[in-house]
C-alpha cells in the first residue's frame, strides 16, 4: 500500500544501447526505449518531490551547467570564488592537431594525450580519476593506448593498481551512470576529419535523449572536470 521511488527523469531512461553486439557510434539507434521505465509511470500517478541539495560538486562549476539547462537553478549550491585554480571546476584543453578518423571513428591525438595526462595525474596526485569518452570506440583506444603507456611508465601502472577504493575507470557515455571520482577527462572525440571536414556528428548525443546522457556525464566529478577537445565551440552549429 505504500511505496516509494527513487531516480531522476533528467538523466538516462532505459535504451537499446546494449541490444546490439557490435555497437556503431555513429549509426547504431540510440533512442530511447519504448518500454518506459518504472519511474516514468509513478510520475503520471505519484505525488513528486524534487531533492535540492547537489552533495557531489565541490565547485559551483561543475554543477551550474545542469542546474540551469535541466534542473531550471533549483539546485542549492555553494557559491565558489569567482577566481578559478587549476584542479578545480573545469579545464578546457584544445588540440589544434586532433584528427577525428571516420574509418575507426576515432581521435588517436586526443587518446595519446589523454594518456599523458593519466599518468601526469598520478605522478602528482592521489585523487581519484575516471576517464568518459563520447564514444565506445575512443574509450577502447584511450585504454589501448594507456596500457602501452603504462609498459614504460611501471611506477605509474603500481600506483593505479594499488588504487582499490576508487579505481581508475575509462568509460564511454553509455556506461558512466553511478560512477564518481574527484577528477574526470572528457575526450570529445570529434571534429575535423583529414580532409579539415566537420559533420556535426556526435553518437549518442545526437540521439532523442540525448541530453540526458550529456548531464550523466557532466555531473560525475567531485573536484574537477577536464575536457580535452579537437574543436571549437564556436564551429558547432
Amino acid at each position: 500500500k505504500q511505496c516509494i521511488i527513487i531516480g531522476d527523469t533528467k538523466q538516462m531512461p532505459p535504451s537499446n544501447f546494449f541490444n546490439a553486439s557490435d555497437s556503431n557510434d555513429e549509426d547504431e539507434d540510440y533512442s530511447e526505449d519504448t518500454n518506459d521505465s518504472i519511474l516514468s509511470y509513478a510520475s503520471l500517478n505519484f505525488i513528486s518531490h524534487g531533492l535540492k541539495w547537489h552533495y557531489r560538486s565541490r565547485s559551483e562549476e561543475l554543477i551550474a551547467f545542469s542546474n540551469k539547462e535541466f534542473y531550471n537553478n533549483s539546485l542549492i549550491t555553494i557559491p565558489s570564488a569567482s577566481v578559478h585554480r587549476k584542479g578545480l571546476g573545469i579545464d578546457h584543453i584544445y588540440l589544434k592537431d586532433g584528427i577525428y578518423d571516420l574509418k575507426t571513428r576515432t581521435n588517436k591525438r586526443e587518446a595519446l594525450f589523454i594518456a599523458d595526462l593519466i599518468i601526469e595525474h598520478y605522478r602528482n596526485s592521489r585523487e581519484s580519476l575516471g576517464v568518459v569518452a563520447f564514444s565506445k570506440v575512443q574509450a577502447e583506444l584511450i585504454s589501448d593506448v594507456l596500457d602501452d603507456f603504462l609498459k614504460k611508465n611501471p611506477d605509474v601502472k603500481k600506483i593505479i593498481e594499488d588504487t582499490i577504493n576508487e579505481p581508475l575507470f575509462i568509460k564511454n557515455l553509455e556506461t558512466v551512470q553511478g560512477d564518481e571520482r574527484d577528477r574526470i577527462i572528457f575526450s570529445i572525440c570529434y571534429g575535423h576529419n583529414e580532409y579539415n571536414k566537420f559533420y556535426q556528428r556526435f553518437g549518442p548525443l545526437n540521439a532523442l535523449g540525448g541530453e540526458k546522457r550529456l548531464n550523466v556525464a557532466i555531473t560525475r566529478a567531485k573536484y574537477n572536470v577536464t575536457v580535452v577537445t579537437s574543436i571549437h565551440s564556436s564551429e558547432i552549429t
